[in-house]
């Protein structure tokens, strides 16, 4: 870390140091604590000697391929990455996003690293991290399968740092709902991210679900966030939901008056 520190240019063969510094990097800080700085604060140098927006451009793929073994299916204890690691990361990875080579393979990185960081860290670094992502969600340009992956990221900041999220929340439902206009996985992503967010703001994300004119892919979201809130849940939006269904009794489409009909069964259930 020193030596990478205090070096003037950047180093060479940057792929067999990221191969070598990011398996210790990314050990549970609780197991291997010492070790895992030693590494991260290797990493940081190497960030810092060839610059975040220099990495992005090429080494992404490296950092997708050194997170993703060891996140599915494991305990965040078994896996949370010590916070020099996360610091080291996040600025790649968030160049990646607004970058025009590896914007899925970061947005993925980033969402199996906000899984493997400890939640006040993630907290503190969540508006941040939310900025660019809902950004991307809204470019006209966007991919489907971009959207999708941004909407899984947005998902997970929500559930583990959703407090510090709360002046985005106006940014993040609006966005929320426009991306129910595209394809049937962002619709999923979509729906799911809105059962995420309603775990703080049930209210405001009923409310805009069922504006006017009501589409079925936006009852569909209703469905699920009903589903998320459970029966206790439900109870705090009763009002919202009944305003809902009482305008989809005008509704001449087929397929709103099917979703509204899941809504229904949902609600009185």
């Amino acid at each position: 870390g020193d030596v990478l520190g205090a070096a003037s240019v950047p180093p060479a063969h940057v792929d067999e140091l990221l191969d070598a510094l990011l398996p210790g990097a990314l050990l549970s800080a609780d197991g291997h604590g010492v070790c895992a700085e030693t590494f991260a604060s290797s990493l940081q140098a190497l960030v810092q000697a060839c610059g975040a927006s220099q990495l992005a451009e090429e080494y992404p793929p490296r950092i997708l391929a050194a997170l993703a073994p060891a996140a599915p299916g494991q305990p965040m204890e078994d896996t949370s990455v010590c916070v020099a690691t996360f610091d080291a990361l996040v600025p790649v990875l968030q160049n990646g996003i607004t970058g025009a080579t590896h914007r899925k393979t970061s947005v993925e990185s980033l969402a199996l690293l906000a899984r493997r960081v400890g939640a006040t860290t993630l907290q503190g670094h969540a508006m941040k991290l939310a900025g660019p992502l809902v950004r991307a969600l809204g470019e006209k340009s966007a991919d489907p399968e971009l959207q999708e992956l941004v909407l899984r990221v947005l998902s997970v900041l929500i559930e583990r740092a959703g407090a510090s999220l709360r002046a985005l929340k106006a940014a993040l439902v609006t966005a929320f709902a426009k991306a129910l206009d595209g394809p049937g996985p962002v619709q999923i992503a979509a729906g799911r991210a809105c059962a995420a967010l309603a775990g703080m703001e049930p209210k405001v994300v009923v409310k805009t679900l069922g504006k006017p004119p009501l589409k079925a892919a936006n009852l569909e979201a209703l469905a699920t966030v009903l589903k998320a809130l459970g029966p206790d849940g439900r109870k705090d939006v009763e009002e919202e939901v009944k305003a809902v269904l009482d305008s989809a009794k005008a509704a001449s489409d087929d397929a709103v008056q099917a979703a509204a009909s899941q809504v229904a069964a949902i609600f009185g259930g």
